[in-house]
């Protein structure tokens, strides 16, 4: 009995698991998403990546310092859209460095675009020390940074 109530619970964790990554593969391979992006998918495995960190659907998710081309904010904007949240947590627009200013115009200009996919993003500031505030307090099942951190 215990063996049978086992395999039915595995059995019903596999759908929703499969459901997700499904929903996952469609942002990632979604039509919204340039070829140049598509194809660097072989190296950063968004798929890998997401399922490691096991982002869900469902998930209040910050994204850290997305930059201009906003290479996992397509993928992670459409797969939160529907029941989750996008927080996208960028330089600061008062920022006297050019690099940020235009990285941070890049990105809202790749937003207002599009509204039907990114219109839900919500950007906020991320610029230590004095600007930590990336979403409300308690609100994030995920912070995540992708290429942030260099070594050597």
């Amino acid at each position: 009995m215990h063996l049978k109530i086992f395999l039915l619970a595995l059995l019903l964790l596999s759908f929703n698991s499969s459901a997700d990554s499904g929903s996952r593969q469609k942002a990632i391979s979604g039509e919204h998403r340039s070829t140049q992006h598509k194809n660097r998918d072989i190296y950063r495995n968004p798929q890998s990546t997401l399922d490691f960190f096991a982002v869900e659907p469902s998930m209040t998710v910050v994204e850290i310092w997305p930059g201009g081309k906003a290479w996992y904010t397509e993928i992670l904007a459409p797969y939160l859209k529907d029941q989750g949240l996008l927080y996208a947590a960028h330089f600061d627009a008062n920022s006297t460095v050019p690099y940020f200013s235009r990285n941070l115009d890049k990105f809202k200009h790749k937003l207002t675009a599009s509204p039907d996919i990114y219109g839900k993003v919500i950007i906020t500031t991320l610029q230590p020390p004095p600007l930590l505030e990336i979403a409300p307090e308690n609100s994030a099942d995920r912070v995540l940074t992708f290429r942030n951190v260099q070594t050597g």
